[in-house]
């Protein structure tokens, strides 16, 4: 970090241990030297690394966070992120409830195997939720994809209780990815947001996934 001034943190959390420990002494380092730090998070500092098994090993990287920073809730009814402009990016997405009827079937290389698409042409996808979170695909193979395709079309994406864990967490990836490189989202669910994200307890940063949606156009 050289002589930096002011270090900034978007999206911080922790749920590893080992983790953990490495921010502690971060920002150990950082307090020191008196860096100004800008954090964003979806957490409160008492809810950072929440298993049980560890989180009385934060405690006083914690007390050191409540003492050291001012803590400010941004959780008002207003979304200042995409400003109402909805023609690029993201923000062009739309999250539609119902089907659509686009059949054939593409099969493309991703990792170390192979998904089939509904169709691809240029930099456009359009694919089913199962054979992107049903299939052992990464974030970092979601990111690959991402690099290719600038236009996303998920199809059928059910209640997220009726799924295994591992397929929520993977659409939690997905959304994370395409949201960070700004690439149009198209979903199409069985359900209102509100009851997609609903249905999923106990997936970790799911809320931010709920947050994320509501960046896209309800139809």
């Amino acid at each position: 970090m050289g002589d930096a001034e002011l270090i900034c943190f978007d999206e911080f959390h922790v749920h590893d241990i080992g983790d953990a420990m490495f921010v502690a002494r971060l920002l150990d380092w950082l307090f020191a030297r008196r860096v100004v730090l800008v954090v964003t998070s979806n957490y409160l500092p008492e809810e950072l690394l929440p298993n049980p098994l560890w989180h009385d090993r934060f405690v006083p990287a914690i007390e050191r966070i409540r003492a050291r920073l001012d803590v400010v809730a941004v959780d008002g009814p207003c979304d200042y992120r995409g400003g109402g402009d909805h023609r690029w990016g993201f923000s062009a997405g739309r999250y539609i409830v119902g089907s659509v009827a686009i059949a054939g079937g593409v099969e493309i290389p991703v990792g170390h195997g192979r998904i089939r698409a509904r169709a691809v042409e240029s930099d456009t996808i359009v694919v089913d939720f199962d054979q992107l979170c049903g299939n052992p695909l990464s974030a970092a193979d979601f990111l690959d994809m991402a690099r290719r395709f600038r236009h996303w079309t998920v199809c059928e994406v059910p209640a997220l209780r009726a799924v295994p864990g591992d397929w929520v967490t993977r659409f939690v990836y997905l959304v994370d990815v395409l949201y960070d490189v700004d690439a149009e989202l198209i979903l199409y669910a069985h359900m209102s947001r509100e009851e997609l994200v609903g249905t999923g307890a106990g997936v970790r940063d799911l809320d931010r996934t709920a947050s994320r949606l509501r960046a896209l156009v309800a139809e």
